[in-house]
């Protein structure tokens, strides 16, 4: 409860206002704001980040939905990176009867590609932050989904990504950006087009969707403190969650 109060989505009722604080389970009401979370089928904390979204999409005049879509699916999936090493049903067989010196050729260069890919550390975990590799893997997968399963299928082991769990992203975010595009009327104002393929934000798409990151994450969010010690950070305490 404590958590939807911070979100705006709940307050307390017009009897219970001068007798209970915020951090009470005392009676309370659905906002409109809460209204409106509700008819989004993921965790609150992520529809809010939706909805500031698209309202700041409206207002910068710029598509930053399709980028609240993506991370949102994908945090609410999860899981969607694996560093281990994919394995390959040819990687422990010989030679085979009747193969010529080709494609014994082809096969063992093929072997030695993927166990160079698999020692390099993958694009998406050189980029500054989560939000950043977590859009470049749902960006990435959208365009090689469009080339058919194989070419997917060859993102994923290239990037180390577990298959199933962004593939089930991937429907969410298509599935997310459809309701926006439904209640939100986004695509007769902007460039808001499904299916959702989530390109690299410009610096200012990037500050406001950082900004409504914030907005739904605001008790994940740590901010340095130094009054603790060099390296301490700290979240919001908004206390045990009712």
């Amino acid at each position: 409860a404590r958590r939807l109060r911070v979100l705006g989505a709940i307050e307390a009722s017009a009897m219970e206002v001068e007798a209970t604080s915020a951090s009470s389970t005392g009676p309370v009401r659905c906002t409109p704001l809460g209204f409106r979370l509700a008819t989004i089928p993921v965790a609150p904390r992520y529809a809010k980040i939706l909805l500031q979204a698209a309202e700041a999409s409206l207002e910068l005049g710029a598509d930053i939905a399709t980028h609240a879509c993506a991370l949102v699916a994908a945090l609410s999936v999860g899981n969607l990176t694996c560093w281990e090493s994919f394995t390959d049903e040819f990687d422990d067989q010989g030679p085979r009867d009747g193969e010529n010196e080709l494609l014994r050729a082809q096969r063992e260069a093929s072997k030695l590609l993927r166990e160079a890919q698999r020692k390099e550390a993958p694009p998406w975990s050189k980029l500054r932050d989560d939000a950043e590799g977590l859009l470049w893997l749902m960006g990435g997968y959208a365009f090689a989904a469009r080339g058919g399963e194989e070419s997917a299928e060859q993102f994923c082991q290239s990037n180390r990504v577990n298959p199933r769990q962004i593939s089930e992203a991937h429907s969410l975010m298509q599935q997310l950006g459809s309701l926006l595009q439904r209640r939100l009327v986004l695509s007769g104002t902007l460039d808001f087009k499904l299916p959702l393929l989530p390109r690299p934000p410009s610096p200012q798409q990037a500050l406001k969707l950082r900004e409504c990151l914030v907005d739904g994450l605001v008790d994940r969010v740590a901010v340095a403190s130094p009054d603790l010690g060099r390296f301490a950070y700290r979240c919001i305490d908004i206390g045990k969650d009712t």
